[in-house]
């Protein structure tokens, strides 16, 4: 299997959408852990946590003039992520999204980069060893902190190979070699099939990965076995070794196998865009028509088809009506760290400089730059089809977007060209319709995508984008009068 899907993606036009293990490069899609060890952890000591707690992993950073520069790099992710995150409630989804901190570890890392003001070397050693914990959880093209450039991409294959070959004999096992020709035990059936992760920051690389994987298996007749080797898996106490999308899926299905005749959903899918949690109600409609839904969420984009929908806003309950079209989600932001900092700078300064962000405060438009999404796009690619549900809208960063409707039939026409630091689709994310029109790009263009979920909490977090919002609106509303335009 691996083979065959190796196979396929060395097409030219798939091979930029995996990432594959070699032992000579540095791997952008996976953690600092994994790069070094060049494998996955067989032995608990030298678990990605335990990193840099370890004798020898500590002597490797030494002899590789690595180790003051891991205390530095956690040094400015621990600031970056306090930064964005120390104002978040407990329990935001983005502490699972971004799961290299713990929420738990804020107030330490808090009390130890005040500490740190007089020299690294001033700390603790238990404060070293957390902060040098912190750069062993990065994964480059995920976080974009900027901490992880080419020059320590290659000084980590080079502690990489020092690693091995210095491996002393009660570690000789401890790690499972990323090998080609060979089955990892403790990876993923998705990492052993295609050996090595997923471009995630290609544009559709994911659903194209994975749709090329099930046709594979249904080719093999292995789709089946694969499903079931879930069965299996050791999740640990309470599902902790799963990801926490993973465990509400779970959790979620746990539910649904008993029919319950009623079924009360409290924010249990929050890590989720809005657009996957609008399908999963669907899908939930159909498996259970009988079966009554109470869904407490932050924001319910198909509210009419509920019978009754409630808002509760300031300690206050309002009944709305199922006539309400959707229900403004209360107040959450979501959060990133620092990309490429020179990237981040930029992201930021272009965010200022948009009339609809030029109001956020410093810490907000790190937010903001820090949880949008860097998208690339060839000519002729579609970001988003007329009448697709909404799920964020783009900033143009280089290049050009077109605007085009499609009439009953088929037929096109151009409603407008967006421009670099022009944004598109914000109309439909605050009137929580589908597409007016399709968005296909012209040569080379590239965006920042920033999800719904994200834009929603902006807008009730800051006056300022809520009033920026209402005079794009009233903007756009006039040149529909006149021309149409996109949303």
């Amino acid at each position: 299997m691996r083979r065959a899907v190796k196979g396929r993606l060395d097409d030219s036009e798939l091979a930029a959408l995996v990432r594959r293990f070699e032992r000579d490069a540095y791997n952008a899609y996976t953690t600092v852990a994994e790069n070094l060890l060049f494998g996955l952890p067989t032995d608990e000591r030298l678990a990605a946590g335990n990193l840099a707690t370890h004798p020898y992993v500590k002597s490797v950073l030494e002899a590789c003039a690595l180790a003051e520069r891991f205390g530095q790099m956690g040094l400015d992710i621990a600031g970056t992520v306090l930064d964005m995150f120390q104002d978040l409630p407990p329990g935001h989804p983005l502490f699972e999204q971004y799961e290299f901190v713990e929420e738990e570890s804020l107030p330490r890392l808090k009390a130890i980069r005040a500490l740190a003001a007089g020299g690294l070397n001033k700390l603790p050693e238990a404060d070293r060893e957390l902060l040098t914990a912190l750069p062993f959880r990065l994964i480059p093209e995920k976080h974009r902190l900027g901490l992880i450039d080419e020059a320590l991409q290659q000084e980590l294959v080079a502690a990489r190979e020092y690693f091995h070959e210095h491996l002393p004999a009660d570690l000789q096992n401890a790690v499972a070699v990323f090998d080609e020709d060979s089955y990892l035990s403790n990876a993923s059936v998705l990492a052993n099939i295609l050996f090595g992760r997923i471009a995630a920051s290609e544009p559709g690389a994911d659903q194209r990965v994975r749709g090329l994987i099930v046709e594979e298996l249904d080719k093999a007749g292995l789709r089946k076995d694969v499903v079931l080797l879930a069965a299996g898996l050791d999740t640990g106490t309470g599902g902790s070794l799963l990801p926490g999308p993973t465990r509400q899926q779970l959790a979620l299905l746990r539910a649904l196998t008993k029919r319950p005749n009623i079924l009360i959903l409290n924010q249990a899918l929050a890590s989720f865009t809005a657009a996957e949690r609008q399908a999963v109600r669907q899908r939930i409609r159909d498996l259970l028509p009988s079966a009554t839904l109470i869904w407490i969420d932050k924001a319910v984009s198909d509210a009419e088809s509920f019978d009754q929908v409630l808002e509760v806003r300031d300690g206050r309950v309002e009944h709305l009506g199922a006539e309400r079209k959707a229900v403004e989600p209360a107040v959450e932001p979501p959060a990133k760290a620092e990309e490429d900092k020179s990237d981040l700078q930029r992201d930021m300064g272009l965010l200022s400089r948009l009339p609809l962000f030029s109001g956020l405060t410093p810490a907000l438009l790190k937010l903001l730059a820090f949880t949008s999404e860097r998208r690339s796009f060839a000519a002729g690619d579609v970001l988003f089809r007329q009448g697709d549900p909404t799920d964020g809208a783009y900033v143009v960063l280089s290049g050009e977007l077109e605007a085009v409707h499609i009439a009953d039939d088929g037929s096109e026409r151009l409603l407008g060209r967006i421009a670099p630091n022009e944004v598109v689709g914000e109309l439909a994310v605050i009137c929580d319709v589908p597409r007016t029109a399709m968005v296909r790009a012209g040569p080379q263009t590239s965006t920042l995508f920033l999800g719904q979920d994200l834009l929603l909490d902006l807008i009730n977090k800051d006056v300022g984008v809520a009033s920026a919002l209402l005079k794009t609106t009233s903007r756009r509303l006039a040149q529909v009068l006149s021309r149409g335009a996109p949303a």
